[in-house]
């Protein structure tokens, strides 16, 4: 059999390969690897609840999805044995600091927003039922009726203890999913791992530390397209996103859209000229309530608001105008049409 010999040259350039490789090895093992980010998802106030985080324990993201469970058996009106659902059937409940505080923070909202955003309007918002079985337009008896029993100012919190009128209905529709993001950030900070997350419950999103490039990308629903398709993206660091549309839940009577936001004053669905509202904040609650608000009060009449909440937004004319607050215009990118 024929020997080969390796020369002291080819020896040498052997072994410097072989450091190399090894020093590569070492280095790459101590460099950050991007690993596929945690996923999970859950069904959890009314809507799809979906976690995206990146570093970190899987049991966070689970942890995520139980807080917000937790958090709709409190505040649900369909869960039978929660606060809501208790005082909507017996006008009073002896609640918990919690939850007091809660509402005691929502009703200074209802102040704060002229009323726009209003969470005692459950009962307009079933005799109108949009998106559900029965939706209908109702007649102006029954809203002048609806809409005497609703009113953030007929709130009574004394301590722990809440009630409210007979007949009224308390609905946390416009804030509960904003709700979830912020109960979702509580867990993440918990974990000093996670690097960054983005949490998205129905209208609402959060997004968590940092994105892996940088800046989070958040697409701006066309409110004439398919959901998915964009008019605009906003590029951001961490904050909380809430959009409320005339696109989301809606009938058409008479080609009139009736949509499933309603002005507290007129007990009929909003019509300020808005297909659209996102808004920007460091709350999750805040910008979910805020974008309800806004579509309520129309685009003049939210800046006023927006600012006394130290809060950004972009509105969607009726015309598909895309305008947004100074503070988001560098933020901005439209879509081509």
């Amino acid at each position: 059999m024929r020997k080969f010999k390796v020369s002291q040259n080819k020896r040498y350039f052997l072994l410097a390969a072989l450091a190399l490789f090894l020093v590569i090895a070492v280095l790459w093992d101590l460099l950050p690897q991007r690993s596929e980010p945690i996923e999970k998802t859950a069904f959890a106030m009314g809507s799809a609840l979906t976690v995206t985080q990146y570093g970190g324990q899987e049991e966070t993201a689970t942890e995520i999805l139980r807080q917000v469970q937790r958090l709709e058996k409190r505040i649900s009106p369909t869960v039978a044995d929660s606060f809501t659902s208790t005082l909507n059937r017996d006008s009073f409940a002896q609640t918990d600091a919690e939850y007091a505080d809660l509402l005691r923070r929502l009703k200074e909202w209802g102040e704060q927003t002229d009323g726009a955003f209003d969470i005692t309007m459950g009962e307009v918002s079933a005799l109108w039922d949009i998106g559900g079985e029965n939706e209908r337009i109702p007649s102006k008896a029954e809203i002048a009726g609806a809409l005497a029993v609703c009113g953030w100012e007929q709130l009574r919190i004394d301590g722990n203890a809440v009630q409210i009128p007979e007949g009224m209905a308390l609905d946390f529709g416009a804030v509960g999913k904003g709700m979830a993001c912020d109960a979702a950030k509580t867990v993440l900070q918990a974990d000093s791992a996670v690097t960054g997350a983005v949490v998205s419950s129905g209208g609402s999103v959060l997004l968590y530390g940092e994105a892996p490039d940088g800046k989070w990308t958040v697409g701006v629903q066309h409110p004439d397209k398919a959901i998915g398709e964009t008019i605009a993206e906003l590029r951001l660091d961490e904050c909380f996103v809430s959009t409320s549309g005339n696109y989301q839940k809606y009938f058409m009577s008479g080609g009139k859209r009736y949509c499933h936001i309603f002005s507290p004053e007129t007990g009929y669905p909003a019509d300020t000229g808005l297909k659209s509202v996102t808004v920007v904040s460091d709350s999750g609650a805040l910008s979910d309530a805020l974008s309800t608000a806004c579509f309520v009060l129309g685009y003049e009449k939210s800046l006023t608001t927006l600012a006394r909440f130290d809060a950004q937004a972009v509105f969607i004319t009726d015309t598909n105008e895309v305008i947004p607050t100074e503070g988001l215009r560098d933020a901005l990118i439209l879509r081509a049409a």
